[in-house]
C-alpha cells in the first residue's frame, strides 16, 4: 500500500525542492497527492503574502514554524498524501485570516479585488461539494436512482436484495461488515458456522469473499448456499 501511493506521487516527485512545492502541487495537481478534487486557490492566493507584513505577531510566527516542522515530518517521514496535512490546514487558517484583514486595512485600494477572490473561491468550493455529494443528494430522494446508485457502489448489493426479496430465514455471515447495513433481512454472525451447521436445518450462509482467510481466489465474490 505504501508503494502504490508513493507512486502516485512520482509525477511530481519528491525531496526538498518538491516539498518546498507542495502549497502548489496541492492546489494544481491535488490528485497527485490523492485528491479527487480542487480544494481551491484561496490559500496559494493569499498565504505567500504573509511574508511580506515585516512587523508579523510572534503566534503568527510560531505557526508557520509549526506548520513548517510538521509538514516536513508528514512529507518526508509518513507519506506526502493530503490527508495527513488537514491538521495544517486548520493551524494554518489563523493566519490566513490575520493576513486577509491586513491585506484589506493597509491596501485599500485592492480591498475590493480581495474581496471578489475571497467570494469566487467559496462559490467555486460550493460548486465542487455540490458536484460531489449531488449523486447522494439525488439517491436519497429518488428511489429508482437510489437502487442504481447502490448497485453501482455499493459491493454485493444484488446478493443483500435477494436475500431480503426472498425474506430467508437462518441466515449466517462469517464475519459482520459495513455493507450488511443493507442487508435488511436478520441475520447471525457466526465465524465457525460450518463446523456446526448440521444442527441448523433449513439455513443459509451468505459468503461475502473480502477475507483473505476464507480461501485463496475467493476475494471480492459471493455466495448464498442454503443447507438443508
Amino acid at each position: 500500500m505504501f508503494d502504490y501511493y508513493r507512486s502516485r506521487i512520482q509525477k511530481h516527485g519528491t525531496g526538498v525542492k518538491n516539498f518546498f512545492l507542495l502549497p502548489w502541487n496541492i492546489t494544481m495537481h491535488p490528485e497527485s497527492l490523492s485528491i479527487g478534487d480542487s480544494i481551491g486557490a484561496i490559500m496559494l492566493s493569499f498565504l505567500p503574502i504573509v511574508f511580506f507584513f515585516r512587523k508579523r505577531p510572534p503566534w503568527i510566527n510560531a505557526v508557520l514554524v509549526f506548520c513548517l516542522i510538521a509538514g516536513g515530518c508528514i512529507y518526508f517521514f509518513i507519506i506526502p498524501e493530503a490527508r495527513y496535512f488537514i491538521v495544517i490546514f486548520f493551524v494554518v487558517a489563523p493566519v490566513l485570516a490575520w493576513t486577509l484583514e491586513n491585506l484589506r486595512q493597509r491596501a485599500t485600494r485592492i480591498s475590493f479585488l480581495v474581496k471578489i477572490v475571497v467570494l469566487c473561491n467559496c462559490v467555486f468550493s460550493c460548486a465542487v461539494a455540490a458536484r460531489i455529494f449531488y449523486p447522494q443528494c439525488k439517491a436519497a430522494i429518488n428511489p429508482e436512482y437510489r437502487r442504481a446508485y447502490c448497485q453501482k457502489y455499493t459491493p454485493f448489493y444484488e446478493a443483500f436484495e435477494f436475500c431480503n426479496k426472498e425474506k430467508l430465514k437462518n441466515l449466517f455471515v462469517f464475519y459482520d461488515n459495513q455493507d450488511f447495513y443493507y442487508l435488511k433481512t436478520p441475520y447471525h454472525v457466526d465465524g465457525k458456522i460450518l463446523d456446526k451447521i448440521n444442527s441448523y436445518p433449513n439455513s443459509y450462509i451468505l459468503d461475502i469473499g473480502l477475507f483473505p482467510d476464507i480461501g485463496p481466489g475467493r476475494e471480492n465474490t459471493v455466495e448464498c448456499l442454503r443447507y438443508s
